[in-house]
């Protein structure tokens, strides 16, 4: 059904650069608005990428080299991808199979890691960043995505200019930094997290105390360095001007992807029979799976699986039996 859907776009528009650009706004977000200007300028870059017969360049920044520390997030220590992680790269490896059927040359995409620059402000180390990443690349080769990691590093920042930056950051963006510092415990101010926009703040930031103005001044200052990155193309300088700016969350003026796992690193997945009887994944912070999902038991694999050279199991996801 898929392919002959595919099909019937490139027999009812033979115009490649329509074709692709269509593909791509059918895996976005449907509730965000994007204004015909943005999706003129996406056109303008797929069509230079057509005439030159080569893969369409996606970039987006994500923490692929880390696992939020949050013990009600992850119970465990053991920094690696879990199952949400595959499915995320299953996201991709599809849109690239579907670009390919209207143009052979297919999509690229280069994730801009950030875990490099700010997980020491989450208290990761730099050993259990290089683990994940390693575990990362490997189900990027075994599943044979075109996915491209770069490193986000101090060094590629002007540190005078990013310090000049005054940042801003709202309520929402300060209570998804609080739930994400390790000493934050209180699963009542998490309850709320990816569950509803409206949120007492007050109520939160009282419960929270000094971990509040933690979490403010640590995102006050991830502000000022994306800031700065914007402000400077940082992606553009490192990849070429060329690319369609794509993002997992909500963000205006972004190729926005609907990928249901987009909370990977916040959270376990779990593997469950919606109501078609069809098998979806859930990303839940770990505290919560044993209340909303009580039959749910963990399916450990061996780290030898991802990476030849280590010992012992680790938790790849939950099954909601």
């Amino acid at each position: 059904m898929v392919r002959w859907r595919l099909q019937s776009i490139r027999w009812r528009n033979n115009n490649t650069t329509k074709s692709i650009l269509n593909i791509l706004l059918s895996a976005s977000e449907k509730g965000i608005k994007i204004p015909d200007s943005q999706i003129e300028k996406w056109k303008m870059v797929v069509e230079g990428f057509v005439k030159r017969n080569e893969p369409v360049t996606l970039a987006m920044s994500l923490a692929v080299g880390t696992r939020i520390p949050n013990r009600l997030k992850f119970f465990d220590d053991v920094n690696l991808p879990t199952l949400g992680w595959m499915y995320f790269f299953y996201f991709f490896q599809m849109l690239n199979q579907k670009i390919c059927m209207v143009y052979p040359s297919g999509i690229r995409l280069v994730i801009f890691d950030e875990a490099w620059l700010f997980g020491k402000y989450l208290g990761v180390s730099r050993e259990f960043i290089e683990i994940n990443l390693r575990a990362v690349k490997k189900i990027i080769e075994l599943m044979k995505v075109p996915v491209e990691i770069i490193l986000m590093k101090e060094k590629d920042f002007d540190l005078a200019e990013v310090d000049k930056i005054e940042p801003k950051v709202n309520l929402s963006q300060i209570y998804g930094f609080l739930c994400s510092l390790p000493d934050m415990n209180n699963p009542n101010i998490m309850h709320s997290l990816y569950r509803k926009r409206k949120r007492n703040y007050q109520i939160i930031q009282r419960e929270a105390g000094d971990l509040w103005k933690e979490a403010e001044t640590k995102a006050k200052r991830v502000a000022q360095y994306l800031t700065w990155r914007k402000q400077s193309n940082l992606f553009g300088n490192l990849i070429g001007e060329e690319y369609i700016d794509t993002t997992i969350t909500d963000k205006d003026g972004r190729l926005v992807l609907d990928i249901t796992c987009a909370l990977m690193n916040h959270g376990m997945p779990v593997v469950r029979c919606n109501d078609l009887g069809l098998l979806k994944v859930d990303i839940v912070p770990e505290y919560r799976i044993p209340v909303d999902y009580p039959n749910a038991v963990p399916v450990w694999i061996n780290k030898s699986d991802l990476i030849p050279d280590m010992d012992g199991n680790f938790k790849f996801y939950y099954l909601e039996a």
